[in-house]
């Protein structure tokens, strides 16, 4: 459904899109092109954090966007281009979650939308329920990114590390582990098998 020739996405040039820093329309646009087509979302990143002074993330799933927006909360956008629409360029937001922190990072596992909330720790979306869970460990530094696996979810906590919380039975949530010794400063988090980046 989308095309995608030298730098255009949506018939436009990425860089006219990266240019209007003030276009929050525009900054999402170049951000799903980048994350459908798997390009480095540095670029993204430094454009959202300008637009909405903070670092942002996304998840593209089943014809959805989900946008960390910072102080805006979670965007949701509708992706589905199978049919002619009148936003194909400038994406309207279908759906917006007033988180209780500054969203920065984002995660989907099933019907949950983890959220990495700045200030305010972790919060979790139940998106079958339309139910925002947490805050979790608001107490602690920053919280920029989230990874979830099974029944694990982990955060990257600036000053305070890395942080393992057990999220298996929603919306309890409890601390599984924590580390402060070698990790002084959490900025992102993934984890492939048994090992933890």
């Amino acid at each position: 459904v989308f095309e995608l020739k030298g730098d255009n996405c949506f018939g436009v040039p990425v860089s006219s899109l990266a240019k209007d820093f003030n276009n929050t329309r525009n900054v999402v646009a170049l951000g799903v092109c980048f994350a459908l087509f798997g390009f480095d979302l540095a670029l993204f990143y430094s454009v959202i954090e300008d637009v909405f002074k903070h670092k942002g993330d996304v998840v593209v799933e089943n014809n959805y966007g989900y946008v960390a927006a910072g102080i805006a909360g979670v965007k949701l956008f509708n992706l589905d281009f199978s049919q002619s629409r009148d936003d194909t360029l400038h994406l309207t937001v279908t759906q917006g979650y007033d988180t209780p922190g500054e969203a920065r990072g984002i995660t989907k596992d099933v019907n949950y939308l983890y959220i990495a909330d700045g200030s305010k720790g972790m919060s979790v979306i139940n998106l079958a329920q339309q139910t925002i869970y947490g805050p979790y460990l608001s107490d602690l530094d920053t919280c920029y990114d989230v990874y979830v696996s099974g029944s694990f979810a982990y955060l990257a906590c600036g000053r305070d590390g890395l942080r393992i919380l057990n999220v298996s039975t929603l919306p309890t949530v409890s601390e599984a582990w924590s580390d402060t010794t070698y990790l002084k400063n959490a900025k992102a988090v993934k984890v492939i098998g048994d090992m933890i980046y």
